[in-house]
Parts: C-alpha cells; structure tokens; sequence
C-alpha cells in the first residue's frame, strides 16, 4: 500500500498513487523549543500549488 522514496538517506514512506503521479515533494522540518513539527507538500504532475 505504500512506497518509499530516499531523499539524502531519509526514507519516506509515501501512498503508492501519490508516488506515481508525484512532480515533487517538499519536505520542512520547523523546531520551537521541544516541539517539532514536519509538512509535506506535494505537486501532481499537471498541477501548480
């Protein structure tokens, strides 16, 4: 059900579909204090964000 995809020896594990019609993946990590939080945007192939 899902696929991985490596990024400077990260793995991500992502949904199949959304790997195959993925254009790009952004990865942000944001630290404040002890909290972090990660975001994930994706761009289909034939869409703009």
């Amino acid at each position: 059900m899902y696929g991985h995809l490596r990024y400077h020896g990260a793995k991500i594990l992502v949904a199949k579909n959304l790997a195959a019609q993925a254009a790009g993946v952004a990865l942000k990590l944001t630290k404040f204090l002890m909290f972090k939080w990660l975001k994930v945007n994706a761009e289909r192939y034939g869409h703009s964000i």
